[in-house]
């Protein structure tokens, strides 16, 4: 049988996941649950409203503002890439991007 979470099981699930989970409004980060931040060498809070574009490799940015300009106007998600980030220390975090759209 397959059940439905909860809000509480749901952000739990989000919060624990080996993975990392961002959501951005095209520009700035919403929401980084605690594996992305720590990627990024900060803790959530403290990446809540900064530039995403300030987190991406320069190599990685054309990629990114497409993507971003492709999700704007279909409002689908696009093929996973591999793209690049920097974290806070300037280390290289190599990514693959999947994105769609949430409301």
């Amino acid at each position: 049988m397959i059940t439905t979470p909860n809000g509480d099981d749901f952000k739990a699930m989000i919060e624990d996941a080996p993975e990392a989970i961002i959501v951005y409004d095209f520009k700035t980060f919403l929401y980084l649950n605690p594996f992305a931040a720590g990627k990024l060498g900060a803790d959530s809070a403290s990446l809540i409203g900064q530039p995403i574009m300030d987190f991406v490799h320069p190599d990685s940015r054309p990629l990114v503002v497409e993507r971003l300009r492709q999700l704007a106007a279909t409002g689908t998600a696009g093929q996973a890439m591999d793209i690049r980030f920097v974290s806070r220390s300037g280390d290289d975090i190599p990514a693959a991007l999947v994105s769609g759209p949430i409301t």
